[in-house]
């Protein structure tokens, strides 16, 4: 009986290897083409230093150097992170981080204990935290392999979506009170100095408070104390109107008020029917006025509240 439990433990062990080797032989391939495509120049592409960090039989990360001539012709190099995952649909994912300018997906368990004290993920154990760390940067920079077009909606370990679980901080700069969370959206903005232009959303939920904050490009909020008029349609369609007003820190509250009724409660409902909500707003002042679209995934919002409501 011991013989065949020890023959049954070798077959699994020596399947999951077989299973990882795949992964992470089909993740170089994937890898391989995916810098090559990006590239400015794919004839000076040079890949080196490979380093599998991490794998299992669904998931591959490596480490390499990527070097290239950049659109002047001068050759760089840069660490980079490549993320491949294949889901439970089949369908295979992946992405990348510049090294220079991301923190690593990737973390080994020391690290990860230190990491996940505030997070979602806090309960979980390494390997799924690795997961789940994993998807949710393929639902937010990550593509589908062979099909770049399509939406990566990969369902994750903790279902918060993509909200992002943060701590106030006390004046020393340390972790302390009460959490929040964090959701990011993208969109685009127009005004008499631009047309389309990037733009980020960023709403912050705590325990009694929500507020929006209206990032121009990658690094300008908008920190002007004018009136904001929003417009939200969830994903039943229904349209929800909101008088707003920025702050000179750039946070725009969403409080009830007796003039302009209950917008805290409002936002509460569009939140907690979760969803796509697709936003389109007007910042006034007193010499012109800034158009503002854009769209937040409001996916795991009940379950991330459970988070900070406690």
């Amino acid at each position: 009986m011991k013989k065949i439990l020890f023959l049954v433990s070798a077959v699994v062990l020596l399947s999951a290897c077989s299973s990882d080797a795949k992964v992470e032989k089909a993740a170089k391939e994937q890898c391989n083409k995916l810098f090559v495509e990006i590239a400015k120049d794919p004839s000076s592409v040079k890949l080196s230093d490979f380093r599998t960090v991490y794998k299992t039989d669904s998931l591959c990360i490596l480490h390499l150097v990527f070097t290239a001539k950049n659109g002047l012709g001068v050759e760089n190099s840069d660490d980079m992170e490549y993320l491949y995952y294949v889901g439970q649909d089949g369908n295979q994912y992946e992405s990348y981080l510049d090294l220079s300018q991301r923190d690593s997906i990737f973390l080994n368990e020391d690290q990860m204990e230190v990491e996940k004290a505030n997070t979602f993920y806090a309960n979980l154990d390494y390997a799924n935290a690795m997961k789940h760390r994993v998807i949710c940067e393929l639902n937010e920079n990550g593509r589908v392999v062979g099909d770049s077009k399509a939406d990566v909606h990969i369902e994750s370990v903790v279902k918060t979506g993509k909200w992002e679980l943060k701590q106030y901080k006390d004046e020393f700069g340390q972790e302390a009170g009460d959490k929040y969370m964090v959701l990011w959206g993208t969109g685009t903005f127009s005004n008499s100095a631009a047309t389309n232009s990037e733009m980020s959303a960023v709403l912050f939920v705590d325990k009694n408070s929500v507020s929006l904050r209206l990032v121009e490009y990658k690094s300008s909020v908008v920190k002007d104390d004018d009136s904001f008029d929003l417009k939200l349609k969830d994903k039943d369609g229904i349209i929800t109107n909101f008088k707003l007003y920025n702050t000179s820190s750039g946070y725009i509250p969403f409080t009830n008020s007796d003039y302009f009724g209950k917008r805290y409660d409002d936002i509460m409902k569009v939140l907690n029917k979760e969803g796509i909500v697709y936003c389109s707003g007007v910042m006034h002042n007193s010499y012109s006025s800034s158009s503002y679209t854009f769209s937040l995934n409001l996916d795991g919002f009940k379950e991330a509240y459970k988070y900070i409501a406690q």
